[in-house]
C-alpha cells in the first residue's frame, strides 16, 4: 500500500494504541479496495513507522516469495514481489501480531481437542 503525505516517526517506537512492534510477524487483515486478495497474508513488520494519509504504517515484506498487490500513488493496483528495499509501507489498523502470549504464560483450554482421521492402510 503506497499513500501520499508522509510523516516520519525517527524513533522507530511504537505509539500507544499500535498493534504491531519493529520485529514483528503480522497477518494481513485489512487493505485498500483493489488489494483484497492480500489479506491473510504473513508479513514482517519494520519501523519506524510513518504517517501516510492519517494512517500509522510499517514497512512490511512477505515471509515467503509471494507477490503483493500495491496500489500505487496514481492508483493503479501493480502485483510485485515485495523487498525491503521496496519501502512498502502498511497500515499498523489492518495488521494483527504473531506472537507469543504476553510473560510466557501457557495457553490452555478446557476440553481436548477432538481430531477425526481417516483410516488408512499405510498409517
Amino acid at each position: 500500500m503506497n499513500l501520499s503525505k508522509s510523516i516520519s516517526n525517527p524513533s522507530g517506537q511504537s505509539g500507544m494504541g499500535l498493534r504491531c512492534k519493529d520485529g514483528d510477524m503480522a497477518v494481513i487483515v485489512g487493505d485498500v479496495p483493489g488489494c483484497e486478495d492480500n489479506i491473510g497474508c504473513i508479513v514482517q513488520v519494520r519501523g519506524p513507522t510513518i504517517k501516510l494519509s492519517g494512517y500509522i504504517c510499517w514497512r512490511i515484506k512477505p515471509l515467503d516469495n509471494r507477490k503483493l498487490l500495491i496500489r500505487e500513488y496514481n492508483g493503479v493496483i501493480v502485483s510485485e514481489k515485495v523487498f525491503w528495499n521496496s519501502k512498502i509501507r502498511h497500515p499498523d489498523c489492518f495488521l494483527l501480531p504473531i506472537r507469543p502470549p504476553e510473560n510466557e504464560k501457557s495457553v490452555e483450554t478446557s476440553t481436548d481437542l477432538q481430531i477425526e482421521r481417516p483410516i488408512h492402510a499405510n498409517v
